[in-house]
């Protein structure tokens, strides 16, 4: 989720501010007679420059506290409202980031792994339980598709489930194959996004996930079976989530050289 919070020397109107979801905290104003008034909240703004008039000093204006800030924070935290529909509001994350350098999103297989006390896989995608409100949340390869679409990134990857290690074989060789399934539903809706004419970006890029947990069999097999799939390049995932180090390493020379992948990682 993604929420803007800013002071008022943003200076940005409150029906923008409502319209696009953004927090405004207030400057604190000091008069010279030592008295404290919240910006655009103590005064109106004709109320203000009417004392100014009087002043023989300028008033001085200070930052909000940090732990006003914090507490901000923690209401948007709290409110758990998605943000990508704000973010393509506002163009797109390299607008929003002013960086005109690629961009990489996730899918959301990561939470898949890391709210695992808090999930329910099947077909259709995961059912989550948000770790702040209890609020439930589904993801599935068209949601993370559509979500990744309005953030407008260079590469999108594809919704896939990052298999905790060590993992019974059997569940491993059922999980790789429904990453194989998402991966072509992910394609057929990030092709279908790709072609609105309201999208930010038409070219936006699909990369696959290659899992099999530390099966190098299966890592191979799950490769073999991805690498039919047309994408704009291939990751390896599913690792640094409970292996050893030469675990990793393995998988990722078992990948790498067998299906000589190392041209379109």
């Amino acid at each position: 989720m993604i929420r803007i919070l800013t002071d008022s020397a943003s200076d940005i109107l409150p029906a923008e501010a409502e319209q696009l979801g953004v927090t405004v905290i207030p400057l604190n104003v000091t008069l010279e007679d030592g008295t404290v008034l919240r910006d655009g909240i103590d005064k109106t703004p004709s109320e203000y420059y009417a004392l100014l008039k009087e002043c023989h000093k300028l008033p001085t204006t200070s930052q909000p506290s940090p732990e006003l800030f914090e507490r901000f924070y923690q209401d948007a935290a709290a409110a758990g409202r998605p943000g990508d529909e704000l973010i393509r509001r506002l163009g797109g994350l390299h607008k929003f980031m002013n960086w005109d350098a690629p961009i990489l999103t996730d899918s959301g297989g990561f939470q898949v792994f890391s709210l695992a006390h808090r999930r329910k896989i099947r077909e259709e995608g995961v059912s989550f339980v948000s770790y702040i409100d209890g609020k439930k949340i589904f993801m599935g390869p068209e949601e993370s598709m559509r979500i990744q679409s309005n953030l407008a990134s260079t590469i999108a990857m594809a919704f896939d489930e990052c298999i905790q290690n060590p993992a019974p074989r059997g569940y491993v060789e059922n999980s790789i194959e429904r990453t194989t399934r998402w991966l072509h539903r992910c394609r057929a809706e990030l092709g279908r996004l790709n072609a609105l004419e309201d999208t930010l970006n038409p070219n936006q890029l699909l990369f696959a996930i290659n899992q099999g947990g530390t099966y190098s069999d299966l890592r191979i097999r799950h490769m073999r079976q991805i690498a039919q799939v047309p994408a704009a390049g291939y990751a390896i995932g599913g690792l640094a989530v409970g292996e050893t180090a030469d675990e990793m390493y393995d998988i990722i020379e078992a990948v790498l050289l067998r299906e000589s992948m190392a041209s379109r990682r």
